[in-house]
């Protein structure tokens, strides 16, 4: 079993700095390289081939237009023999790239982590399978700041599972650790795109402090199994967040489709919520933007059908923007402990 590290494409010129690398992983499984940068120059290719029990890649260190790319050109086991994570990359200007190939799986025990991002910035994650952990991908920034472009597409999730954690469990988990730190340190530019989510003890996109994200055509499908209050949801946008999500589907779970913590705008376009919140009486849509901050929330061409509770929940002082909103099979919405009329009509 060894990692390859080959050239990318390149110009005769760029060649004297762009080394073959070989590095073979320990006799345990394990490929652990600290400092990855000293050996891979930007524009380098990092091959995965065959099976590790854990991969951690410290200080990548690629550059805007020699971003460092990891792939997996064949089929790429990790995390058997692991029980805590499965693979950390870190650094910057950095590409995963699993074309589907890559699986991140222990069939014996969920792991922690399944994929962990760390503090990486101008980083990306494409065609990855991943299954039985608490967290699939975890993101989190170590210092204050502002930590920039995250991007997570084409990628399968499932059996995430909250066995060590009293059933909390994410899919995919951006932002702080701590939600009164969302003011010094944030997440803008976060790309989640074509991600598939099925059964899930808890949330399947969990934000916190993240200023700028852009959800599309993702799925997640029976959400919050373990039924632990607030760690239910299809999707939250915590504190010190707002999103826009396009042609989602957020469908068959116990809590809600989606829970709204944060301020300024939250934008839902050609999305579908189907039935949310059976177990609980959850509401569909649950907005409560922090107090004292401005926020916005538009729904344009959304369809909410058989909610366990509302259709929409709105708590807190919240400007809602409607265009084609179809709500059938529950009640209708609860403003301030009445329906509005844009509801009734």
């Amino acid at each position: 079993m060894r990692l390859l590290l080959l050239l990318a494409l390149a110009t005769p010129a760029m060649l004297p700095a762009q080394r073959l690398h070989k590095m073979p992983a320990r006799s345990t499984g394990e490929l652990y390289v600290p400092a990855v940068s000293p050996k891979v120059h930007p524009g380098d290719t990092i091959q995965l081939a065959g099976k590790y029990s854990y991969i951690y890649l410290n200080n990548v260190q690629g550059t805007a237009d020699k971003p460092v790319i990891i792939h997996a050109p064949r089929p790429v086991q990790v995390g058997q023999k692991s029980s805590n994570y499965g693979m950390v990359i870190q650094g910057r200007y950095w590409k995963l790239l699993g074309y589907g190939h890559l699986q991140v799986y222990n069939p014996e025990q969920s792991l922690n982590v399944l994929l962990s991002m760390g503090n990486s910035q101008h980083a990306s994650i494409d065609g990855v399978q991943l299954r039985h952990g608490h967290v699939g991908i975890l993101a989190r920034p170590d210092s204050s700041g502002e930590i920039t472009d995250i991007s997570i597409s084409n990628c399968q999730l499932q059996e995430l599972r909250g066995t060590r954690t009293n059933g909390r469990s994410s899919g995919i988990l951006i932002g702080v650790d701590n939600p009164q730190t969302a003011d010094t340190s944030w997440y803008t530019g976060v790309r989640i795109a074509d991600v598939t989510m099925t059964d899930l003890d808890g949330v399947g996109i969990f934000l916190q402090a993240c200023r700028d994200v852009h959800i599309s055509r993702t799925r997640i499908t029976g959400y919050g199994q373990a039924k632990v209050s607030f760690q239910d949801m299809a999707v939250l946008v915590g504190a010190g967040s707002q999103a826009s999500l396009y042609d989602c589907q957020l469908q068959q779970g116990h809590g809600c489709g989606l829970v709204w913590k944060g301020h300024g705008r939250l934008l839902l376009r050609r999305t579908a919520l189907a039935g949310t919140g059976q177990a609980d009486k959850a509401d569909a849509l649950y907005l409560e933007p922090t107090a004292g901050k401005k926020a916005t929330a538009v729904l344009d061409s959304v369809q909410i059908t058989g909610a366990g509770g509302y259709g929409l929940h709105v708590r807190g002082q919240a400007t809602v923007q409607q265009r084609q909103l179809q709500i059938s099979q529950c009640k209708l919405g609860k403003w301030h402990g009445t329906t509005p009329a844009a509801l009734r009509q």
